[in-house]
């Protein structure tokens, strides 16, 4: 019966720890997926504003 019981347990123990290592590294996909969510977004709305920026320099340069 013991045996039994502390086989039982053991594999609690291991599936929680299984599961904790799945749900972490979902976690650090997801974080590292929104991460490059973040720079792609970063880099569009850099190149939008040197864009505008141009734009504007070019505009008043020509106006001059």
């Amino acid at each position: 019966m013991n045996p039994d019981v502390k086989f039982l347990k053991s594999r609690e123990f291991l599936a929680l720890i299984v599961c904790f290592i799945i749900m972490f590294l979902l976690l650090t996909f997801i974080i590292q997926g929104f991460t490059l969510f973040m720079k792609i977004l970063i880099s569009l709305f850099n190149t939008l504003l040197f864009f505008i920026i141009n734009r504007f320099i070019f505009k008043n340069s020509y106006k001059s």
